[in-house]
């Protein structure tokens, strides 16, 4: 169950598309981007799927809006694998934030962070939903 949002919190939202053939030509000519850009446990996942580059283009777009909702971009020394998604036991994406990126986000006051996945032959979104509890914090490390 969401958490309560209090009245001085600030929702923040953020979609990336990401186009599946182009991604997939550049992981069949580049396979050690798995390691950069995937966990372990991600990588697996997608290859147990039948449409393994549209699982790996989802979760690739994950991350990119994570990391745009966050504020952080790919800047702050973070890694690609510092977002994590993973599927609950009913399917559900999660999204899992380790290392520099799960410290700024508790330092910037991160409550709740929901992420919804689609994708199809020619196109994998994702969309993040972030909300914050500090709003002064974040606003200060993400001006605009």
């Amino acid at each position: 169950m969401p958490r309560s949002i209090r009245s001085k919190s600030l929702i923040s939202v953020e979609i990336n598309i990401t186009a599946v053939e182009p991604f997939a030509q550049h992981v069949i000519e580049n396979p050690c981007i798995l390691n950069t850009v995937f966990t372990e446990r991600e990588t697996a996942y997608c290859m147990n799927k039948r449409r393994i580059y549209e699982h790996l283009s989802a979760r690739f777009a994950a991350k990119k809006a994570t990391f745009k909702a966050l504020g952080t971009g790919l800047s702050y020394r973070i890694q690609w694998t510092e977002v994590e998604v993973i599927n609950d036991a009913n399917g559900k994406p999660h999204i899992c934030l380790y290392g520099e990126v799960a410290a700024l986000a508790q330092k910037w006051g991160l409550i709740d962070l929901n992420v919804s996945l689609a994708h199809t032959v020619g196109v994998a979104v994702a969309y993040i939903v972030v909300v914050w509890n500090n709003v002064k914090m974040y606003r200060l490390n993400n001006p605009g």
